[in-house]
Protein backbone atom coordinates (compact mmCIF):
# COMPACT_ATOMS: atom_id res chain seq x y z
CA UNK A 1 0.00 0.00 0.00
CA UNK A 2 1.40 3.24 -0.57
CA UNK A 3 2.87 5.72 1.77
CA UNK A 4 2.25 8.69 0.05
CA UNK A 5 -0.60 10.92 0.38
CA UNK A 6 -2.26 14.20 -1.03
CA UNK A 7 -2.95 17.12 1.29
CA UNK A 8 -4.97 19.87 0.39
CA UNK A 9 -6.25 22.82 2.27
CA UNK A 10 -9.07 24.88 1.83
CA UNK A 11 -12.25 26.42 3.38
CA UNK A 12 -15.87 26.69 2.91
CA UNK A 13 -18.16 29.41 2.01
CA UNK A 14 -14.57 31.82 3.31
CA UNK A 15 -14.86 30.55 6.87
CA UNK A 16 -14.62 26.89 7.49
CA UNK A 17 -11.32 26.08 7.07
CA UNK A 18 -10.33 21.97 6.99
CA UNK A 19 -7.71 19.71 5.22
CA UNK A 20 -8.57 17.06 2.96
CA UNK A 21 -5.91 13.69 3.01
CA UNK A 22 -5.72 11.19 0.53
CA UNK A 23 -3.54 8.39 -0.46
CA UNK A 24 -1.82 9.63 -3.61
CA UNK A 25 -3.72 10.12 -6.57
CA UNK A 26 -6.85 9.02 -5.10
CA UNK A 27 -9.54 10.77 -5.36
CA UNK A 28 -12.66 8.09 -4.20
CA UNK A 29 -13.16 6.29 -0.87
CA UNK A 30 -15.32 6.84 1.92
CA UNK A 31 -15.25 10.34 3.87
CA UNK A 32 -14.13 10.38 7.70
CA UNK A 33 -14.21 13.13 9.28
CA UNK A 34 -11.94 14.06 12.35
CA UNK A 35 -13.19 16.94 14.85
CA UNK A 36 -10.40 18.26 17.38
CA UNK A 37 -10.28 19.17 21.24
CA UNK A 38 -10.56 22.36 22.82
CA UNK A 39 -7.69 24.83 22.25
CA UNK A 40 -6.21 22.79 19.64
CA UNK A 41 -6.89 22.89 15.31
CA UNK A 42 -7.32 20.58 12.82
CA UNK A 43 -3.73 19.91 12.26
CA UNK A 44 -3.06 18.55 15.50
CA UNK A 45 -4.92 14.98 13.84
CA UNK A 46 -2.94 14.62 11.14
CA UNK A 47 -1.58 11.50 12.09
CA UNK A 48 -5.40 10.39 12.60
CA UNK A 49 -5.78 11.23 9.22
CA UNK A 50 -2.92 8.91 7.76
CA UNK A 51 -4.80 6.13 9.70
CA UNK A 52 -7.82 6.59 8.06
CA UNK A 53 -6.35 6.74 4.31
CA UNK A 54 -4.30 3.41 4.99
CA UNK A 55 -7.69 2.00 5.71
CA UNK A 56 -8.73 3.59 2.25
CA UNK A 57 -10.83 6.65 3.65
CA UNK A 58 -10.73 10.57 2.24
CA UNK A 59 -10.17 12.12 5.36
CA UNK A 60 -11.18 15.72 6.33
CA UNK A 61 -10.30 17.75 9.57
CA UNK A 62 -11.96 21.08 10.80
CA UNK A 63 -10.95 23.45 12.57
CA UNK A 64 -13.96 23.96 15.04
CA UNK A 65 -15.67 27.33 16.29
CA UNK A 66 -13.05 29.65 17.41
CA UNK A 67 -10.70 27.60 16.93
CA UNK A 68 -7.46 27.51 14.60
CA UNK A 69 -7.90 29.72 11.69
CA UNK A 70 -11.24 30.77 12.10
CA UNK A 71 -12.99 33.70 13.35
CA UNK A 72 -12.98 34.92 16.61
CA UNK A 73 -9.95 32.13 17.66
CA UNK A 74 -7.59 35.23 18.77
CA UNK A 75 -10.60 35.91 21.55
CA UNK A 76 -11.78 32.83 22.40
CA UNK A 77 -9.84 32.14 25.64
CA UNK A 78 -11.11 35.71 26.91
CA UNK A 79 -14.37 35.02 26.48
CA UNK A 80 -14.15 31.95 28.02
CA UNK A 81 -13.04 33.65 31.05
CA UNK A 82 -16.12 35.65 30.82
CA UNK A 83 -18.73 33.83 29.99
CA UNK A 84 -17.92 29.99 29.83
CA UNK A 85 -21.05 28.24 29.53
CA UNK A 86 -22.12 30.56 26.59
CA UNK A 87 -19.04 30.79 25.00
CA UNK A 88 -18.69 27.13 24.89
CA UNK A 89 -22.26 26.34 23.77
CA UNK A 90 -22.34 28.71 21.26
CA UNK A 91 -18.60 27.17 19.81
CA UNK A 92 -20.84 23.03 19.94
CA UNK A 93 -23.92 24.75 18.44
CA UNK A 94 -21.99 26.40 15.72
CA UNK A 95 -20.04 23.75 15.30
CA UNK A 96 -22.34 20.89 14.93
CA UNK A 97 -23.71 23.53 12.07
CA UNK A 98 -20.29 22.93 10.33
CA UNK A 99 -20.14 19.33 10.35
CA UNK A 100 -23.46 19.54 8.57
CA UNK A 101 -21.41 22.12 6.43
CA UNK A 102 -19.03 20.15 5.40
CA UNK A 103 -20.74 16.93 4.24
CA UNK A 104 -22.89 18.73 2.51
CA UNK A 105 -19.66 20.39 0.64
CA UNK A 106 -18.47 16.79 -0.02
CA UNK A 107 -21.90 15.93 -1.33
CA UNK A 108 -21.85 12.61 0.38
CA UNK A 109 -24.54 10.70 2.17
CA UNK A 110 -22.82 8.68 4.55
CA UNK A 111 -19.97 9.75 6.43
CA UNK A 112 -17.54 8.64 9.57
CA UNK A 113 -16.69 10.97 12.13
CA UNK A 114 -14.49 10.79 15.06
CA UNK A 115 -14.36 13.25 17.91
CA UNK A 116 -11.81 13.79 20.51
CA UNK A 117 -12.67 15.40 24.18
CA UNK A 118 -14.57 18.76 22.66
CA UNK A 119 -14.79 17.22 19.35
CA UNK A 120 -16.94 14.53 20.93
CA UNK A 121 -19.00 16.45 22.97
CA UNK A 122 -19.86 18.35 19.27
CA UNK A 123 -20.02 15.01 17.74
CA UNK A 124 -22.50 13.49 20.24
CA UNK A 125 -24.90 16.35 19.47
CA UNK A 126 -24.49 16.15 15.67
CA UNK A 127 -25.45 12.70 15.66
CA UNK A 128 -28.98 14.28 16.96
CA UNK A 129 -29.43 16.02 13.78
CA UNK A 130 -27.26 15.22 11.25
CA UNK A 131 -28.64 11.65 9.61
CA UNK A 132 -25.61 11.40 7.26
CA UNK A 133 -23.28 10.57 10.04
CA UNK A 134 -23.28 6.71 9.94
CA UNK A 135 -20.58 5.62 12.21
CA UNK A 136 -19.19 7.80 15.10
CA UNK A 137 -16.70 7.05 17.50
CA UNK A 138 -16.52 9.34 20.67
CA UNK A 139 -13.04 9.58 22.52
CA UNK A 140 -13.06 11.31 26.07
CA UNK A 141 -16.56 12.79 25.02
CA UNK A 142 -19.63 13.58 26.73
CA UNK A 143 -23.40 13.89 25.97
CA UNK A 144 -24.25 15.26 29.32
CA UNK A 145 -23.49 19.04 29.10
CA UNK A 146 -25.15 19.43 32.92
CA UNK A 147 -22.92 16.97 34.08
CA UNK A 148 -19.70 18.82 32.61
CA UNK A 149 -21.06 21.78 33.56
CA UNK A 150 -21.22 20.48 37.30
CA UNK A 151 -17.40 19.01 37.26
CA UNK A 152 -16.45 22.66 36.15
CA UNK A 153 -17.97 24.22 39.35
CA UNK A 154 -20.48 26.33 37.15
CA UNK A 155 -22.97 28.10 39.39
CA UNK A 156 -26.07 25.88 39.33
CA UNK A 157 -28.27 29.12 38.53
CA UNK A 158 -26.69 30.53 35.39
CA UNK A 159 -29.52 31.39 33.32
CA UNK A 160 -28.00 29.53 30.33
CA UNK A 161 -28.63 26.22 31.83
CA UNK A 162 -31.92 25.88 31.16
CA UNK A 163 -31.40 26.32 27.57
CA UNK A 164 -28.26 23.82 27.47
CA UNK A 165 -29.88 20.91 29.42
CA UNK A 166 -32.61 21.07 26.97
CA UNK A 167 -30.52 20.76 23.82
CA UNK A 168 -28.11 18.62 25.83
CA UNK A 169 -27.38 14.84 23.91
CA UNK A 170 -28.61 13.05 26.98
CA UNK A 171 -32.07 13.73 26.91
CA UNK A 172 -32.19 13.00 23.13
CA UNK A 173 -30.51 9.93 23.50
CA UNK A 174 -32.95 7.84 21.09
CA UNK A 175 -31.85 9.46 17.85
CA UNK A 176 -28.35 8.43 17.83
CA UNK A 177 -29.58 5.19 16.88
CA UNK A 178 -28.67 3.38 14.52
CA UNK A 179 -25.44 4.98 13.86
CA UNK A 180 -22.76 2.49 14.66
CA UNK A 181 -21.39 4.21 17.83
CA UNK A 182 -17.78 3.40 19.27
CA UNK A 183 -17.64 5.13 22.56
CA UNK A 184 -13.99 5.19 24.59
CA UNK A 185 -13.36 6.71 27.76
CA UNK A 186 -11.06 6.34 30.84
CA UNK A 187 -12.32 5.91 34.02
CA UNK A 188 -10.20 8.49 35.38
CA UNK A 189 -11.06 11.77 33.69
CA UNK A 190 -11.31 14.78 35.58
CA UNK A 191 -11.78 17.08 32.87
CA UNK A 192 -14.78 15.20 30.77
CA UNK A 193 -15.90 12.71 33.41
CA UNK A 194 -16.86 9.48 32.15
CA UNK A 195 -20.56 9.40 34.34
CA UNK A 196 -22.23 11.21 31.17
CA UNK A 197 -21.00 8.22 29.20
CA UNK A 198 -22.19 5.60 31.37
CA UNK A 199 -25.20 7.12 31.24
CA UNK A 200 -25.54 7.16 27.97
CA UNK A 201 -24.59 3.75 27.47
CA UNK A 202 -27.48 2.75 29.81
CA UNK A 203 -30.13 4.19 27.45
CA UNK A 204 -28.60 3.29 24.29
CA UNK A 205 -28.37 -0.25 25.25
CA UNK A 206 -31.70 -1.42 24.78
CA UNK A 207 -32.05 -0.16 21.24
CA UNK A 208 -29.12 -1.40 20.15
CA UNK A 209 -29.52 -5.19 21.65
CA UNK A 210 -31.08 -6.45 18.16
CA UNK A 211 -27.70 -4.78 16.34
CA UNK A 212 -25.24 -4.98 19.54
CA UNK A 213 -22.48 -5.31 16.84
CA UNK A 214 -23.19 -1.68 15.91
CA UNK A 215 -22.67 -0.20 19.67
CA UNK A 216 -19.48 -0.52 21.57
CA UNK A 217 -18.24 1.22 25.01
CA UNK A 218 -14.17 0.87 25.98
CA UNK A 219 -13.26 1.73 29.22
CA UNK A 220 -9.90 2.47 29.99
CA UNK A 221 -9.01 1.46 33.66
CA UNK A 222 -7.08 4.52 35.25
CA UNK A 223 -6.95 6.13 32.47
CA UNK A 224 -7.14 10.16 32.94
CA UNK A 225 -8.13 12.28 29.83
CA UNK A 226 -5.43 10.89 27.52
CA UNK A 227 -6.08 10.17 23.71
CA UNK A 228 -4.35 6.90 23.09
CA UNK A 229 -2.96 5.48 19.87
CA UNK A 230 -5.33 2.14 20.68
CA UNK A 231 -7.92 4.81 20.51
CA UNK A 232 -7.60 6.03 17.50
CA UNK A 233 -6.32 2.81 15.88
CA UNK A 234 -10.01 1.23 17.36
CA UNK A 235 -11.68 4.04 15.69
CA UNK A 236 -10.35 3.70 11.92
CA UNK A 237 -10.84 -0.30 12.39
CA UNK A 238 -14.73 0.65 13.58
CA UNK A 239 -15.01 3.04 10.66
CA UNK A 240 -13.96 0.38 8.19
CA UNK A 241 -16.46 -1.95 9.18
CA UNK A 242 -19.29 -0.04 9.73
CA UNK A 243 -19.14 2.40 6.74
Amino acid sequence: MSEKFDLSFDCVDGDLHYFLMTEEGRTDGPLSICLHGLGSHKESHLGTAVSFCRAGFRSVGIDLSRHGRRPGSDTRDAMLDIDYVGTMFGMIQQSVSDVTRIINHFGVSSAAVHGVSMGGIVLFAAMIVEPRITVASVAMGSPDWIGLTENLGIDPHHPALDRVARYSPLEHAEKMHPCALLMLHGTDDDVVPIEGVQLLNEKLEPLYRDTPGRFEFIVYRDLGHTYLDDMQERSVSWALKHI
